[in-house]
């Protein structure tokens, strides 16, 4: 792709996941490069934090950005958006209110940032679910879990000022106003103590059952 004078590239619906940074390498060659939509391609996980670099770095010199529909969490964004505005010179934040940018939606959601990370339970049962599965259940996670999430959602700056109308703002703005007031956050975990109580009590008494069966078919052998 090195010098080509390609405008705009729809790598949508296109399982990226495995091979994104060396498409982004790609696409960072395209100095003519404008309008760029990788959703729907399972960008995020393990790769997210460089990811995250490289299509800041892309963002200052695009027009519109599409990254939904992938599997960034919360940190993956705040991280892209923070790098993105590094990359933007303060005398060009008005540029940035021009731009289009769609990175949240698809990614996470009100539901996933109260869930947080999924608390480690032992089920009895293999844990053997997909990668893919388990980033998606945990979409909202940040180390540290909700507590973490709210702290940093409030405490994070752009460095762009009070009152910024940018496209960059307005996704913090956003996420923000995601997040669950802390009293609901409260009731949550404690909904979710309680279900992992349920459940665990639930197994005990389905493992106690199946001895009382098991110890029954022996008797009634002698």
């Amino acid at each position: 792709m090195a010098g080509s004078a390609l405008e705009e590239l729809d790598a949508g619906w296109n399982a990226l996941s495995q091979s994104a940074e060396h498409v982004l390498q790609g696409v960072s060659r395209c100095a003519s490069i404008k309008v760029l939509n990788l959703s729907w391609n399972g960008l995020g996980g393990a790769g997210e934090e460089r990811e995250a670099a490289a299509l800041a770095g892309l963002f200052a010199r695009l027009e519109t950005l599409d990254i939904s529909h992938n599997r960034f969490s919360v940190s993956g964004l705040l991280a892209f958006l923070r790098d993105a505005a590094a990359a933007a010179p303060l005398t060009s934040v008005a540029d940035l209110t021009g731009k289009r940018l769609q990175c949240i939606q698809g990614n996470v959601s009100s539901a996933s940032i109260a869930a947080g990370p999924r608390p480690e339970m032992d089920t009895g049962e293999d844990d053997g679910a997909e990668e893919g599965d388990r980033q998606e259940e945990e979409a909202g996670a940040v180390p540290g879990g909700r507590a973490a999430v709210a702290a940093t959602l409030q405490a994070i700056d752009l460095g762009h000022g009070d009152g910024c109308n940018c496209v960059l703002c307005g996704c913090v703005a956003s996420l923000r106003a995601m997040c669950p007031r802390p009293s609901t956050l409260e009731s949550i975990e404690t909904l979710q103590r309680e279900r992992m109580e349920e459940m665990r009590a639930i197994r005990e008494a389905s493992e106690e059952g199946g001895k009382g069966e098991m110890e029954g078919g022996v008797d009634n052998v002698s």
